[in-house]
């Protein structure tokens, strides 16, 4: 008797987190999201030449409270000051 709730246990355990792994799916798939976007989007400058870009966070008509970004770029040729 006790291999049966000990199978039975388990059955709903694992029912459980197939249920928990499908509702993160699915919360992940109608998270909204913002456009990150640099101004200027491109752009000529010269070696040593000191130059601003914009970074700004378009929320596309949704409430936004905070912003993830990861910039990656060639190091020896831009230097962040």
């Amino acid at each position: 008797m006790e291999v049966l709730s000990r199978r039975h246990y388990t059955t709903i355990i694992k029912s459980f987190l197939l249920a928990l792994l499908a509702a993160v799916f699915w919360c992940a798939s109608t998270a909204l999201a913002a456009d990150v976007v640099l101004s200027p989007a491109s752009g000529s400058y010269s070696q040593n030449q000191t130059f601003t870009v914009t970074v700004q966070a378009v929320p596309n008509g949704d409430s936004i409270n905070a912003v993830e970004a990861e910039m990656t770029f060639d190091q020896s040729k831009l230097s962040v000051v």
